[in-house]
């Protein structure tokens, strides 16, 4: 009998500390010396209040969760740390009865062991099931976690409240289905039968609370996207207007300096100034057109990523000439994958203009029979070193803390696309990239 209690007990010790590992594996930034020596105090302190308790069968349970989510220390919010421990509480709680019912189907002279040798066997045995079946099921969330993004669904305060009432009616009705099947000394093939019953329910509630999560994720990220489409909608007008409202007063303000210019021929010493006032007018004229080109994209999509990326790089000294066809038709079907490639394309040549001796970025939009091309034309280092047979490879690239992923996707999307071409060049301290897109025929 002692070598049965001491057996047990060490089973509940580490079927305690099961749930600390958990834990600290999904929110390792609470692992720490002073959290680790809590977790001993309290997995031995639990341990001798189920030892002593034995009529609150599983009350520990529901000790651990509040004891651990008070005392071991964190940074994290105390609704993160409670969603954390019920689910480490639920999957330890369910892989140990998966243990049993494993013991009880595979070796039934042990579920009821008669002699010291078959309790440390027992109690062995379910520890080692336990612990795999927890591991295995906390490695594949943590899988999902990592392709999938699992937690960014918990930031959003609506999907933790409900992922935080689920865990909570699992854990109680696990645990009270488990109470009475032992209050009532159910024989083994109804322990087998409710456990079975316990582990639908829960690949039935895991599965509805998913959807209604993905559901409502799907319905955030709708959201989100008319968000950014309505800010950058009312941005990009809010630019043709000022365009516009600046061009009228240049005219206006070419219009003043004619009429002036006149009333001037009086005066030879105004006369020369108000002529560089005329010249200086003269030369704006072309760029003013340009922008008006620019602007006049029909496609608004492209038209948004030309004009803030094209700013932007103005407003980072370097300097900034295009040239945009007004007859050129963008056709809508390619709109996300151009602006896709623009944005990285554009990214990449402000980058690199920004470590030239002369920075530098030309841009043309041009328009043929049958297809159309962009161009992005900048400025290099005169030391940089460019191959282009390994720019589009994934991981390479010429920039420190890049993860060179960039052109690798750039090739990827005009790979998959038969009306997309891509041309590369580098020529007089120059690098050349030319998207050229097809019409559908």
């Amino acid at each position: 009998m002692l070598t049965y209690n001491t057996a047990w007990a060490i089973n509940d010790f580490l079927n305690t500390l099961l749930l600390f590992i958990i834990y600290f594996s999904i929110l390792p930034k609470s692992k720490s010396k002073l959290n680790y020596i809590l977790v001993f105090i309290i997995c031995i302190l639990l341990t001798l209040f189920d030892t002593l308790s034995s009529n609150y069968p599983d009350l520990s349970s529901f000790l651990v969760v509040f004891i651990a989510a008070f005392f071991i220390r964190s940074n994290h919010s105390l609704t993160d740390r409670l969603l954390v421990w019920l689910f480490s509480l639920l999957l330890t709680t369910v892989t140990q009865g998966l243990g049993s019912v494993v013991i009880i189907g595979v070796l039934p002279s042990l579920s009821d062991p008669k002699t010291a040798g078959q309790s440390v066997i027992l109690f062995t045995t379910l520890s080692i099931l336990n612990y795999f079946f927890s591991l295995i099921t906390l490695n594949i969330f943590q899988s999902f976690d990592k392709r999938y993004h699992l937690r960014a669904f918990i930031k959003d305060n609506v999907i933790k409240r409900i992922i935080l009432i689920t865990l909570i009616i699992l854990n109680l009705f696990y645990l009270s289905l488990d109470n009475l099947t032992k209050y009532l000394n159910i024989e083994q093939r109804y322990f087998k039968i409710t456990t079975l019953m316990i582990t639908v329910t829960i690949i039935f509630m895991t599965v509805s609370i998913t959807m209604l999560i993905y559901s409502h994720f799907r319905e955030m990220q709708t959201k989100l996207k008319l968000q950014q489409m309505n800010e950058r909608d009312a941005y990009i007008n809010e630019l043709e207007k000022r365009n516009n409202e600046l061009r009228k007063l240049k005219h206006d303000y070419k219009n003043l300096l004619l009429s002036l210019s006149v009333s001037a021929n009086d005066n030879k010493s105004l006369k020369p100034s108000i002529d560089k006032l005329l010249n200086y007018k003269r030369m704006n004229l072309t760029s003013d057109s340009n922008k008006a080109n620019l602007y006049s994209i029909k496609d608004k999509l492209i038209k948004g990523i030309l004009i803030s990326k094209l700013i932007y790089a103005s407003n980072n000294s370097i300097k900034v000439d295009f040239e945009v066809d007004t007859k050129a038709n963008i056709p809508s079907n390619y709109s996300v994958d151009i602006t896709r490639i623009l944005g990285i394309l554009l990214d990449n040549a402000i980058d690199a203009s920004h470590e030239a001796e002369k920075p530098e970025l030309n841009f043309a939009l041009i328009s043929f029979d049958g297809y159309i091309e962009f161009v992005i034309k900048n400025s290099l280092k005169s030391s940089n070193t460019i191959e282009l047979n390994k720019i589009y490879t994934a991981g390479y690239s010429t920039k420190k803390n890049h993860s060179g992923l960039g052109l690798a996707t750039v090739n990827e999307i005009v790979n998959s696309n038969n009306n997309l071409l891509l041309q590369t060049k580098i020529k007089d301290g120059y690098y050349s990239t030319i998207l050229t897109v097809l019409e559908d025929q």
